[in-house]
């Protein structure tokens, strides 16, 4: 039994870090929409999401993983649009785990884990996969 709780309480809070993922790319994606609207009345993107704020609810600038704003910044041709994640640090868009050293049984390094709306994330073909190694 005491099993049970323990491991129900790790499952409530992975179940509820996706539930919160879930959330913020549905606003996320409420974002894209409002981004492209401006963009084909006005032939370009917004400088900052303040500029779509009057086309989108309050509540869809807010990231629900931390609470804070999306990040927003213009490229040379687009943008990116990103959840900075629960430890609220910009990333820049990248998510990644720590690495497992095998010698010291230990993981190391700095787990990113901001959460990537657009643009969406690529996959790698088996070529580009093979010219990491």
């Amino acid at each position: 039994f005491r099993h049970w709780i323990i491991d129900s309480g790790e499952s409530y809070y992975k179940i509820h870090d996706l539930y919160l993922r879930f959330m913020a790319d549905r606003n996320g994606a409420r974002l894209l929409i409002a981004l492209r609207r401006y963009k084909n009345k006005n032939a370009h993107w917004p400088k900052s999401l303040d500029d779509i704020k009057s086309i989108v609810p309050a509540e869809t600038l807010v990231d629900p993983i931390n609470n804070g704003s999306f990040v927003y910044k213009l490229t040379e041709e687009n943008f990116t649009l990103y959840s900075k994640g629960k430890n609220n640090i910009d990333e820049n868009g990248q998510r990644t785990g720590r690495k497992f050293d095998l010698k010291t049984k230990q993981f190391v390094g700095k787990e990113k884990d901001d959460q990537l709306i657009w643009p969406p994330k690529t996959r790698k073909t088996k070529e580009e996969n093979a010219d990491d190694s």
